[in-house]
């Protein structure tokens, strides 16, 4: 019984700390045309209301599939598409920007407005 209610708590920590780290630097890049950004709390409604995929597992994802550390995830909208943007720090120090669908947890190709 014991060990069901540690994986609940730990399930519960790791969801906030995806959540606290989906939105830790909203404002630190600029916004592209045709795409917003969602603050943490903003984040939060939406993951709820729109029954989004977990954070947790995208970054987790893009970890595994791209052998770095995540650094920083967002939610954001481009268009209907709700998507996470994360960015990566590889091994060889470069921070590489990748996107998975908030809907079903797949990387996305992105092909940035500049």
């Amino acid at each position: 019984m014991s060990d069901l209610k540690n994986e609940g708590q730990l399930s519960q920590r790791i969801f906030l700390l995806a959540i606290i780290l989906l939105c830790a630097t909203e404002r630190a890049f600029a916004q592209k045309p045709g795409v917003h950004c969602f603050s943490t709390q903003e984040s939060r409604l939406k993951i709820d209301e729109q029954h989004l995929a977990n954070p947790f597992a995208s970054m987790r994802n893009a970890k595994e599939r791209h052998k770095g550390e995540p650094l920083t995830t967002r939610l954001c909208q481009r268009g209907d598409d709700f998507l996470y943007e994360i960015r990566l720090l590889r091994s060889d120090g470069h921070i590489e920007k990748l996107f998975f669908d908030a809907t079903t947890g797949h990387q996305r190709q992105i092909e940035e407005q500049e």
